[in-house]
């Protein structure tokens, strides 16, 4: 049995279940999310069965099934349930730089217990699964907000260019100097450059937790700041980063879901050189999309 620990926020839980889904791909034994504790999930909390028709338990046999029901249930109350799983499979944990990086050697477990606890974030942890993921990841379009719609009209009407600037936690004292973390000025001018050498008339929609400090960098003529998704109407935002014809994303799960959600033949993705500020290198990003 093969088990994914979900946690943080909605783009790192995409990640994981996208993990999840190739390795079933993978092996013939069963594969399941384990919702550890609710309280590990960042902003909204763990949205994605309300998002997607995503199939957290698929394959399990009834007698599996009560285990990690009980054992959730275990944590919706607060009370200790990891013990409980612990001493039965082996735990394999990459944090840090190693989150970005691609590692084969996780899924050399056959027959194994094993227990993941990461985040998975390259397109390469899912290789075989992307076309079951592209089709599970599919939002609904009647579950969006009149605001969204009327922002949706433009999206889709105009040569449209998403911009995501990640501020909000990055400024936290948990990263230690937040601007090291965000996406300087200099990235979103080059990029902006690039756009206007390659399209006509782009018009930009700019996405951020922080739409007065993007006002004073996003200095172009054609801009429309997005900002009446908030709390649990945040995930539209990334809706509407997807029908973006395309994409400038910051070093962030959620714009990157956005542009990779984009189905536009043609589509140009810029996504900044380096995607935490320690990394030499990183396999998060595709390799069709421009890196500046």
């Amino acid at each position: 049995m093969k088990i994914v620990m979900p946690l943080y926020g909605l783009g790192n839980v995409m990640f994981q279940y996208a993990f999840l889904c190739e390795l079933r791909k993978r092996t013939n034994e069963a594969c399941c999310f384990f919702v550890y504790r609710k309280s590990l999930f960042d902003h909204n909390g763990y949205e994605l069965d309300k998002l997607f028709d995503v199939q957290p338990y698929k394959g399990l046999n009834i007698i599996q099934r009560i285990y990690i029901t009980f054992l959730e249930f275990l944590g919706t109350l607060k009370l200790p349930n990891f013990f409980l799983l612990r001493p039965f499979f082996r735990v394999i944990r990459l944090g840090g730089e190693d989150s970005f990086i691609y590692y084969d050697s996780v899924f050399s477990y056959p027959n194994k217990n094993v227990l993941f606890w990461g985040m998975w974030q390259s397109p390469k942890y899912f290789l075989h699964a992307k076309q079951e993921i592209l089709d599970t990841y599919k939002f609904d379009r009647s579950m969006i907000s009149q605001y969204s719609k009327e922002v949706l009209y433009k999206i889709e009407h105009l040569n449209s260019v998403c911009i995501h600037l990640r501020r909000g936690d990055y400024m936290n004292d948990q990263y230690k100097g937040g601007f090291s973390r965000c996406c300087p000025p200099e990235y979103y001018e080059s990029a902006i450059r690039h756009i206007e050498s390659q399209i006509e008339n782009p018009v930009y929609f700019d996405f951020s937790d922080d739409i007065e400090y993007a006002k004073s960098v996003i200095k172009v003529r054609n801009v429309f700041f997005v900002d009446g998704n908030k709390k649990e109407d945040a995930w539209q935002d990334m809706f509407l980063m997807s029908c973006c014809q395309h994409n400038i994303i910051a070093n962030s799960t959620f714009s990157w879901w956005g542009a990779f959600l984009n189905s536009h033949d043609n589509k140009i993705v810029i996504a900044p050189k380096r995607w935490w500020y320690y990394l030499e290198k990183d396999d998060i990003v595709p390799e069709d999309w421009m890196r500046l």
